[in-house]
């Protein structure tokens, strides 16, 4: 959960991270903490991803990202002894040193380190700066193996692991029924953890029959599911129908 409060603008009806409390509490030098809460005032929930087909603004959750890496990383570049009094004195310098302290000394994964990256860029982007930010290859080595993979490397599947689903959902109505009914979600209809966790199907209930399970708390974006042949479901194992989250 994100512990900070929302602020709500009515006059151009967006969402937007209270994200004072942080910086005032990051030690950073008062100019540099102004001049961050005026970009950020003005940036800060607007999409930033030229892919993204929707106008509405950014999650509260990915605002809070944005800004935690941002401060975190303006106090490595201080700690570093670099005296940077203003956003707008970022150099490829810094990004270099934030990069190898990342991947060298604090043995990040790759794509925490990429999503890093991306939140700079998107700062860069904001002061115009659009070339600053680089890829990692722009400022060291990789490692062997230092590479971060968007397909599976090994099978997940739980009938591989020889895991009984059937199994393991009725240990669990015994512990936690609601953690039961989440988990016979995803094996029911495909569901991710954090979509199993965030349904709320009475809420979202279709006349054809479907359900939308939000992919991100705070995000409009929803997928479709269908409960074909499956004949699974939780009032045939004696659950409570799941008619909120957690």
């Amino acid at each position: 959960m994100i512990d900070e409060s929302v602020a709500f603008h009515t006059t151009t009806v967006k969402i937007q991270l209270n994200f004072s409390t942080l910086l005032d509490n990051a030690g950073l030098p008062q100019r540099l903490t102004n001049e961050l809460t005026k970009l950020f005032q003005q940036h800060l929930s607007k999409a930033h991803s030229k892919t993204r087909v929707t106008s509405n603004a950014i999650s509260i959750k990915t605002q809070s990202y944005c800004v935690r890496y941002l401060v975190a990383g303006f106090r490595e570049l201080r700690k570093g002894g670099f005296a940077l009094q203003s956003p707008w004195n970022l150099s490829e310098k810094y990004i270099a040193y934030l990069v190898k302290l990342w991947v060298t000394e604090k043995e990040q994964a790759p794509g925490t380190v990429e999503n890093k990256l991306t939140y700079w860029r998107t700062l860069a982007a904001w002061m115009k700066k659009h070339q600053l930010v680089g890829t990692v290859d722009d400022y060291i080595k990789r490692p062997d193996g230092y590479r971060r993979y968007y397909v599976a490397q090994e099978d997940k599947l739980w009938e591989v692991a020889n895991v009984d689903v059937n199994t393991v959902i009725s240990r669990l109505c015994e512990r936690d029924r609601w953690v039961a009914i989440q988990v016979e979600l995803q094996a029911t209809f495909g569901l991710r953890a954090q979509e199993s966790m965030l349904l709320r199907p009475l809420q979202c209930l279709r006349v054809s029959i479907s359900l939308t399970a939000p992919r991100e708390e705070g995000r409009g974006s929803c997928r479709s599911m269908r409960n074909g042949s499956t004949k699974s479901s939780s009032v045939q194992r004696g659950l409570p129908t799941p008619v909120r989250g957690r």
